[in-house]
């Protein structure tokens, strides 16, 4: 199932768990799954637990979860940043990565990724040709972006003579 395919079943309802991030309509917010995936219930345990849940929607929690925050945008666009987040394109968030390349080429920008595909693509293709790479797996929105704008002074200077970057939890590393 492709990535795409995964993130469709994630849906937002407004009358459904306070409009929280859940699976297929259901009663499952993402960040419920999440937990139960991080703890140390297997994923067999968690299907047998909840036999409503596939195994393709506990893939689908967890492709959500590698997506980068609205926040994280609006952020970027609060500190004199022209950021923009894949939700606020015409495909939203199934626009494709040759799309959001053609788009950073096109208006000059860095892609802000988790997905390590747009590292493959630079490092074979070039492209997108601004690369900003985080790494510091799962963590709350709140704390990545308090880790984000405490180094966006030294990302600035990095992306001013380098094209690939990349933001740990502990280090700024400059891709040559």
């Amino acid at each position: 199932m492709s990535k795409e395919q995964l993130l469709a079943r994630i849906t937002v309802d407004p009358n459904i768990c306070h409009g929280k991030p859940c699976i297929r309509g259901l009663r499952y917010p993402v960040e419920f799954l999440l937990e139960l995936l991080s703890g140390d219930i297997t994923e067999q345990q968690i299907l047998k637990d909840y036999p409503d849940l596939e195994p393709a929607d506990l893939r689908a929690a967890i492709a959500y979860a590698a997506q980068l925050p609205h926040r994280l945008a609006r952020e970027l666009v609060a500190h004199v940043h022209n950021a923009v987040h894949t939700s606020e394109l015409p495909a939203a968030n199934r626009t494709q990565d040759q799309e959001i390349t053609a788009l950073a080429i096109r208006e000059n920008r860095i892609v802000i990724t988790k997905d390590n595909d747009f590292v493959t693509s630079f490092l074979l293709r070039g492209v997108p040709p601004k690369l900003l790479l985080i790494s510091t797996g799962n963590m709350a929105n709140d704390v990545l972006s308090k880790l984000l704008l405490a180094n966006l002074a030294a990302l600035e200077a990095a992306f001013a003579k380098h094209d690939f970057v990349e933001l740990s939890i502990t280090a700024i590393t400059v891709h040559a």
